[in-house]
């Protein structure tokens, strides 16, 4: 009897754990990594979180607090991510990628690069640039579109997968997104 329960103890925490999703994924090693990981591809966001204010000291371990796992995530929260579902990115070729974000699709040159600006963290980063068509960023009695360029930190790739830290903000933490190959 005693060997049952332990077995059925053992097999319950197996399955238990087992069922946890992974927090992270493994740094990019190379630009010639990434480069492989997406030529050709369509990537969609499969969990949507936030890079958690203590990731380099207290949560190392576990940097991302993902949506999926809040147990008390409000309405707010709830729309947001449904919302965050949406952004595809579909890397046509080596340098032109389709970016679908808040209902829109439109291209964009694209490049992955290593370099620091501002007060980026050092890893690589997609750069993506494109022209502002809406105006929305433009300066009044202009009248050619600007210039944008949106930089997402490659935080993790790993298989088909790949997790970016997105220059958006959820309640002053950085959004972060896990995309998967569609």
């Amino acid at each position: 009897m005693q060997k049952l329960i332990t077995s059925l103890f053992v097999v319950s925490c197996l399955i238990g754990c087992s069922q946890k999703k992974e927090n992270t994924l493994p740094a990019p090693v190379s630009k010639g990594d990434v480069q492989k990981l997406i030529a050709g591809k369509t990537f969609v966001t499969y969990r949507t979180g936030t890079l958690s204010p203590f990731a380099s000291g207290l949560d190392k371990e576990k940097p991302y607090r993902w949506f999926d796992e809040e147990k008390e995530l409000n309405d707010f929260g709830k729309k947001y991510e449904t919302e965050r579902k949406t952004f595809v990115l579909q890397f046509v070729n080596d340098t032109v990628v389709k970016i679908t974000d808040d209902g829109k699709t439109w291209d964009a040159v694209y490049k992955i690069d290593e370099e620091i600006k501002d007060k980026e963290k050092a890893g690589l980063k997609f750069r993506f640039i494109y022209h502002d068509k809406e105006g929305t960023m433009s300066f009044p009695g202009t009248t050619e579109p600007m210039m944008l360029t949106l930089s997402y930190f490659i935080a993790g790739v790993k298989d088909n997968a790949m997790i970016v830290e997105t220059p958006r903000q959820f309640n002053r933490n950085t959004v972060v997104l896990w995309m998967k190959e569609k």
